[in-house]
């Protein structure tokens, strides 16, 4: 996929329901830049395992820092593929059974 191919993924919605693709490009290994959207919002901590940027100039300081930074963005990448380890589909299943036998 073009995710394999990339480095960065931007997300700048401004509105966006969760971000599966954010995700998805995490998982890839792609650092996450993602607008303070309600979606991302629910899984990025800033600077530690992506990015939230508030507007254009604040993601270009992104870019730019990631760049500028590039040796030490390894501990972020990983901790990004973490977080999206933890919204795997195995995993979402198995919560989800979950509830639903605890409400059966």
């Amino acid at each position: 996929t073009e995710l394999k191919k990339s480095d960065i993924f931007i997300l700048p919605s401004i509105r966006e329901s969760f971000g599966i693709a954010a995700l998805e490009a995490m998982a890839m290994g792609n650092i996450l830049i993602a607008s303070d959207a309600k979606g991302p919002m629910e899984y990025v901590v800033d600077g530690i395992n992506g990015f939230i940027v508030k507007n254009k100039e604040e993601l270009i300081e992104k870019i730019e820092y990631i760049y500028n930074n590039w040796d030490s963005m390894s501990e972020l990448i990983n901790k990004g593929k973490l977080t999206a380890s933890e919204y795997s589909e195995d995993k979402i299943g198995k919560l989800l059974l979950e509830l639903y036998a605890h409400l059966s």
